[in-house]
């Protein structure tokens, strides 16, 4: 599930920069189509959500939150 989503962010991301002319279209195109890359942002991903829920549930249990 994380793939597609990854993917278009990675768009995003880069269609903003070749946006601001950070990156000519070659380079975009480039980027974009990395399938290493993708993989780098889907682990990013996956651990922003790893933290997400572990930072939940330690502020559940400060808080004697049921768990």
């Amino acid at each position: 599930m994380l793939g597609p989503i990854s993917r278009i962010i990675l768009r995003l991301i880069v269609g903003f920069l070749v946006g601001k002319a950070v990156f000519s279209a070659e380079d975009g195109n480039a980027l974009s189509s990395d399938p290493e890359i993708a993989a780098l942002i889907e682990m990013a991903l996956a651990g922003a959500i790893w933290a997400g829920t572990e930072g939940w549930y330690w502020l559940a249990k400060r808080l004697g939150w049921a768990t």
